[in-house]
């Protein structure tokens, strides 16, 4: 039979080399597992997955077999399984088929109710094998770990799953049920359920037929584990109440003159010898006579309360554990140590209370007597000052830690004799004390000793004692012992002596310092004054009081103004007052001084002021010295105010010739650009492109110089306005290809479309910068390519970090010059210098204005094989794309002169004083079909503009007429009834270029001169 058969839809599986290779939709249906939960399992897995072992059995059997397997839900299912063996007996083919009306949900509703409802533990267990088949929550938490859990059990037989079956009662009831068929019930069956404490609970085994055969045991589990405990606790209050009968009868009978016997109400059945002694009256027959005769205080001596001491609890019935209490009436105080215990029938109700009291009076007394003998013991023995006692006898009864440094700690001491024979002792006066004299012998002769001093001499060393002593007499008023204190006062002595040594060398320092010192007590009266402050006063002797001190100078403040005596720094200092670095200048008879005063209140530890201390230092050296330095400071302030002046008259010296030379080279610049534009021989040509180029170099010159000077002067500003990266750096891409073309050199340009940002910046000093570096790649570079990268380096919301590469195979640079690279006049050899002409200012400017931007320059070169330089910049991002932008973007002019149709007989207004300037600019608007208006100057402009209606004015700007501007200004909004009319600025002055300014005298535009004529057009293109 074909193991793929399609018309058998019974669940199957395929296995091949013990491994499951196919999984039919019917078998996922009947099992619950997913295709690839079962595919590529073994033999062993499967097993496991399915809880059976029938893959074990059923190799040895060739027709088909009955067995459970569990589904993924844990669900039984009764199958029969057969298996087909293709012919290379590769693959088996294994058929399930579920047995009808086998499933336990549907067979045992009552159970499967039970199981729902969770009260009682309800397990299935299939036979013969006693395997479980089905069990609730309630059922699996009796089951020992890890088989407390539904995953770990189901599937398991009764053995693997009850720990120690073997040796379990429960075993030999299943093996009576299985044995004779019939129900079987466990009462009381003791579980130690995983970790969580002993439990009970009664079980029944109920065995189903089906076909006259068990097929199943139904298990039933109840909880009885609360009976249980109730009962234990029972039997053990029982035993333990005749356990204590048994054991306060034995007490009674060891302990009968300390124990006493209440009944519950609280009358004596049996009063203890103790109770009459303490209470000293045979009237005490119940609680309430100990209540009226007692008063109770703990061992603090506090008061209790009857109702608050544990005499209370015998009548509440309540144990009493060793309750140390003193009792006290009106002839007596005794301590007690009290305990009780209460007495229950069988019934567990109180009936009597046995009472033990035990006097510790004496023994408290006796500790306190110890504790006390112990605390003046240990007083004596870690006091500061030797104690000793001798004898009459000499001997030394008496000696502890401190006393031994009176005797050098020699050895056992035992004789006062014997200690003076290994040392001596000196009085005062250094003279050696004999032992008739020393103050212990002096104090058994009866005498009194009050702080003798006595020094102590041993190995090159000495040791000072006070020695005090008094007789002690004994009963019969006779002399017993000498009781003496020694007190060491080696280091007071030491320190006596350190302190006069400090206090002679301060003395001295303060007598000797080089300022002037002046201390006085809180009356105002000097009692201190050192060398230096005596050499300030004319006569010092009469300088008594701090008023004496204007007797013999007077004080001036800076100012030139007196001070008087209230003033002064001594009387400032008694008001509580602090002075810091007050300049004063004192007038003598013989001298003038300058000095500077401290003075500050001196304080006792109690905040009390008890002096005023004054510091004077001469600076009358220092103050002259200060005068020839303000003196020389004014003049270097001069100095610098003139330089500045000079470096401005400079810059404007420079911006007028710029002037001058930009005003006759703008008409050269426009007359060679209208000639471009006519016909023209080749020779014509080459002249023209010569003329242009050299015209190019001398204002590349010109303004280098400007751009020094303004760096020098301090004056070069930033101009920021929004600008394209990519639209500035394709047009010096352009310029770069013109170059380097004209040369033969390969042009590699990158510009990275992460940078394509419009910023805001410096648009012409970064060109500038650009211009430079680029200029001068092209300059020193013969054969080979020139690489222009630009690339974003970092970026956030609001700015981008912008690195420009230029990098060329030119001669690069020798390793001498490298640091000297971005200095003024530097290009490197000279002999270099001699084939590439240049001021050497390109890159020192490129420096400065990398600088002002906080943009930074750097290089790598190789001599012989070529240099990289790199400009890297932060911009500020702008969201906000231009008009202007686009437009000069999209609609630049080409070269071509071609006549645009909306500029016909538009009117152009042109203001230039220069007549070769007013011919080049009226060439280049009539060229372009537009109408063009002169004016020489403003007046003239604002007459014709009385008459005239222009669509553009071009404005010659001057330094000296810029208050005509205002004029303009005012003409043009003037008109409301029409459209405001655009003013483009062309100026030769350098200024012009701050927008600031020109936006404040209203114009739109500026351009430099020489200008191009592709800006002019530019600007009609925009404009008109």
């Amino acid at each position: 039979m074909p193991l793929n058969s399609k018309n058998n839809p019974k669940p199957s599986i395929t296995i091949s080399n013990e491994i499951v290779i196919k999984v039919t939709e019917e078998f996922v249906d009947l099992t619950g597992y997913y295709k690839e939960e079962l595919l590529g399992k073994s033999y062993k897995e499967l097993s496991k997955t399915l809880k059976t072992n029938f893959f074990d059995k059923f190799e040895s059997i060739s027709d088909e077999m009955s067995v459970y397997i569990f589904t993924k839900s844990l669900e039984p299912r009764e199958v029969i399984i057969s298996k087909n063996i293709d012919h290379d007996k590769t693959n088996i083919l294994y058929f399930f088929h579920e047995k009808e009306n086998s499933r336990i949900e549907n067979k045992f509703l009552y159970a499967e109710q039970l199981c729902f409802d969770n009260k009682y533990g309800i397990a299935i267990y299939s036979a013969p094998d006693i395997a479980l088949l089905k069990a609730n929550e309630k059922y699996i938490n009796y089951l020992d770990e890890p088989f407390n859990r539904k995953e770990n059990c189901i599937g398991k037989t009764i053995g693997e799953i009850v720990k120690d079956f073997n040796e379990n009662k429960i075993r030999e009831k299943w093996t009576n049920v299985i044995s004779k068929g019939e129900t079987c019930y466990v009462k009381d069956f003791m579980s130690g359920r995983h970790g969580t404490g002993v439990t009970y609970f009664d079980s029944s085994i109920v065995p189903i037929y089906e076909n006259g055969k068990v097929k199943y045991y139904i298990e039933n589990r109840i909880d009885v584990t609360d009976r249980m405990r109730n009962k234990v606790v029972i039997e053990a209050q029982a035993a333990e109440i005749e356990r204590r009968d048994k054991k306060i009868e034995a007490i009674m009978d060891l302990a009968d003159e300390q124990i006493s016997i209440f009944d519950k109400s609280g009358r004596l059945i049996k009063i203890s010898k103790v109770i009459l002694e303490l209470f000293q009256a045979n009237k005490i027959s119940n609680i309430n006579d100990i209540k009226d005769e007692i008063m109770i205080f703990d061992v603090n001596k506090n008061k209790i309360q009857f109702e608050e001491s544990k005499f209370s609890y015998i009548e509440k019935g309540k144990e009493i554990n060793n309750y140390r209490v003193i009792i006290g009436t009106r002839n007596f105080e005794k301590h007690v140590v009290i305990s009780g215990k209460p007495i229950f029938d069988r019934k567990g109700n109180f009936e009597r209370y046995v009472l033990l009291i035990d006097d510790i009076t004496e023994s408290v007394q006796a500790k306190i007597i110890e504790e006390q003998k112990n605390k003046l013991e240990a007083i004596i023995r870690n006091m500061s000052d030797g104690l000793f006692t001798i004898d009459k006898e000499g001997d030394i009864n008496i000696l502890n830690s401190s006393a031994k440094d009176f005797f050098c700690n020699i050895g056992l001491v035992n004789k006062i004799s014997e200690n003076l024979l290994k040392v001596k002792f000196y009085d005062s006066n250094d003279n050696i004390i004999s032992p008739e004299n020393m103050p212990s012998y002096r104090v058994l002769r009866g005498e009194k000793v009050n702080g003798y001093r006595m020094t102590l001499k041993r190995n090159g060393l000495e040791y000072h004692f006070n020695v005090s002593g008094s007789p002690l007499y004994d009963e019969g008023g006779d002399i017993a012992k000498a009781l003496l204190c020694t007190r060491n006062i080696t280091e007071q002595i030491n320190s006596n002596a350190i302190i006069k040594m400090q206090k002679k060398q301060l003395e001295a320092v303060i007598e000797n310092i080089s300022d002037a010192i002046y201390i006085a007590d809180k009356e105002g009266k000097i009692i201190l004054m050192n060398a230096e402050g005596r050499s300030f006063l004319s006569d010092s002797y009469a300088v008594k009081n701090v008023e004496d001190f204007n007797a013999t100078k007077q004080a001036f403040d800076t100012s030139g103004n007196e001070i008087h005596v209230e003033n002064l720094s001594l009387k400032c200092a008694l008001r509580g007052e602090k002075i810091r670095n007050r300049t004063v200048i004192i007038r003598r008879l013989d001298k003038e001084l300058t000095i500077r005063v401290n003075s500050t209140p001196i304080y006792d530890t109690s905040g009390n002021l008890i002096m005023a201390l004054a510091c004077y230092h001469d600076i009358t050296d220092l103050a002259e010295k200060e005068k020839i330095i303000v003196e020389k400071y004014r003049q270097l302030e001069l100095l610098k105010e003139e330089a500045e002046i000079a470096n401005k008259i400079k810059s404007l010296f420079l911006d007028n010739m710029s002037h001058e030379i930009r005003t006759p080279m703008n008409g050269i610049f426009g007359t060679i650009q209208l000639l471009e534009k006519t016909p023209m021989s080749e020779e014509q040509s080459k002249y023209i492109t010569l003329l242009k180029n050299s015209g190019n170099k001398l204002l590349t010159i010109i303004n280098n110089i400007l751009d020094i000077s303004k760096i020098e002067a301090g004056i070069h500003k930033l101009n920021d306005g929004k600008f394209s990266l990519k639209k500035i750096t394709d047009d010096i891409y352009t310029n770069l290809l013109e170059s380097g073309n004209s040369k033969g050199l390969e042009i590699r340009y990158y510009f990275d479309p992460d940078a394509e940002f419009i910023v805001i910046g410096d648009e012409l000093k970064l060109k500038q910068i650009l211009d430079n570096l680029i200029s001068n790649a092209v300059k020193f570079t013969e054969k080979g390519y020139i690489s222009f990268r630009v690339t974003k380096v970092l970026s956030d919301n609001d700015y981008v970090k912008i690195k420009f590469t230029i990098a060329d195979t030119g001669i690069g640079i020798d390793e001498r010059f490298k640091s000297k690279i971005f200095g003024i006049f530097s290009q490197g050899d000279i002999s270099v210098n001699k084939k590439y002409t240049g001021t050497g200012l390109g890159l020192s400017i490129s420096k400065q204005l990398a600088m002002m931007m906080n943009g930074k320059i750097s290089f790598e070169s190789t001599l012989g094989e070529g240099s990289t330089f790199m400009f890297t910049c932060s911009f500020k991002k702008s969201d906000y794309y231009e008009k202007n932008i686009e437009v000069m973007n999209d609609n630049k002019i080409s070269g071509e002169d071609k006549i645009n149709n909306l500029w016909i007989n538009k009117s152009i207004l042109c203001i230039e004083t220069n007549s070769i300037d007013k011919e080049v600019m009226e060439s280049i608007v009539e060229r372009k079909g537009c109408k063009y208006i002169h004016a020489y100057n403003i007046s003239e402009a604002l007459k014709i503009l009385n008459r005239n209606y222009v669509d553009l004015i071009l404005i010659d700007m001057k330094l000296d007429e810029l208050e005509d501007f205002e004029k303009i200004k005012k003409m043009r909004i003037s008109r409301v009834e029409e459209k405001n009319i655009p003013i483009i600025g062309m100026s030769s002055y350098t200024i012009m270029e701050n927008r600031e300014i020109l936006m404040n005298l209203g114009i739109d535009q500026c351009i430099s001169k020489p200008f191009n004529v592709e800006e002019i057009y530019n600007i009609f293109e925009i404009y008109l």
